[in-house]
């Protein structure tokens, strides 16, 4: 799985649109293998470790290529409203806030185990930055609460039953209703993202049980009410990284970062830091307008711990999200 000193060369060495798309081929054959859940840690880890050459790469010889991420990749907003619009008489989105790559190979097992045809998997990219808000708005709603008790309204999704909640996937199937179309903001996993610390585990509890909801009997048999008699794609708003292997900055470093971001990878604007080579970080145009985003796996000291979980900043594991399409 990973790439050798001189493909790594060749392929970040190519013009931007060449070098996302090799990058975007190789984190899906990369995650595109099924695993059970009960070796998705291990497994995991072996693959994310795979990248970390590649992602040294991003954050220090050829940072510059960030400036092309957003209209080189595919976007999973962009392509849901195409599948909607491919699928009138029967579609399902069911969206998995924070699911990130990580949970792809167990999804794959899950779903060829419980009978699925798939179709996919694909490696599509979040907005940018990778936050909740901005992928609600890029699918034409204000915030992610706007689903609630089906009150969402987007002309990119017109006639869907709404929703969003966190709820046990048995009573997420009881709710579901005999509609067309249904689009499902499921947010257990993003509250578990946010809520994760050391005492409870830390990264390793909060990954196995991930893991063991979405091997669960529970949560395919909401998958399958979700495809009777419609196409499903599974997706995320945005993944997250695991700030635990991440290398601490220098005391300058860090100090300029913390008085700029706190415990944040990402701020809203043009954010000056110092001159550092290479940067600590970017500033980008995006449809939020320009945010300046803290590059690669780098962490600082802040009061009370930096999150053990976190998104919004520029990784491959923030910014990259499964694309999974069903059907019965």
């Amino acid at each position: 799985m990973n790439l050798a000193p001189d493909q790594l060369h060749s392929l970040l060495a190519a013009p931007a649109q060449v070098a996302w798309d090799g990058i975007r081929s190789h984190l899906a054959s990369i995650w595109s293998a099924p695993c059970a859940a009960t070796h998705a840690l291990a497994e995991s880890r072996l693959r994310h470790e795979s990248l970390t050459q590649l992602e040294l790469a991003l954050s220090h010889s050829v940072w510059p290529l960030w400036h092309d991420f957003a209209a080189a990749v595919p976007r999973a907003s962009v392509r849901l409203a195409e599948f909607w619009q491919s699928n009138p008489t029967g579609r399902a989105v069911l969206i998995l806030d924070a699911l990130s790559l990580r949970e792809l190979p167990v999804l794959l097992h899950g779903a060829r185990n419980a009978g699925f045809t798939l179709h996919g998997p694909e490696v599509l990219a979040s907005e940018l930055p990778p936050e909740t808000t901005t992928f609600a708005k890029a699918l034409g709603f204000p915030s992610r609460s706007a689903l609630e008790n089906n009150g969402g309204n987007s002309t990119s999704f017109p006639g869907a039953f709404t929703a969003t909640n966190g709820l046990p996937w048995e009573d997420a199937a009881a709710m579901l209703p005999p509609a067309p179309g249904i689009l499902y903001w499921h947010h257990w996993m993003d509250e578990a993202m946010h809520q994760c610390a050391s005492a409870d585990g830390g990264f390793d509890a909060f990954f196995k049980k991930a893991c063991q909801q979405l091997a669960s009997e529970a949560f395919w048999a909401f998958v399958r009410k979700l495809a009777t008699g419609r196409r499903v794609v599974i997706t995320a708003d945005h993944g997250y990284a695991q700030t635990g292997g991440f290398q601490h900055t220098g005391s300058e470093e860090k100090d300029d970062l913390r008085e700029k971001f706190a415990s944040q990878r990402f701020r809203a604007g043009e954010i000056k830091t110092r001159e550092w080579l290479p940067p600590l970080t970017l500033t980008l145009a995006t449809n939020s307008g320009p945010v300046t985003f803290v590059t690669g796996r780098r962490k600082w000291q802040v009061q009370g711990g930096f999150p053990i979980l976190s998104h919004g900043g520029l990784t491959l594991m923030d910014v990259f999200v499964p694309w999974l399409e069903l059907s019965i």
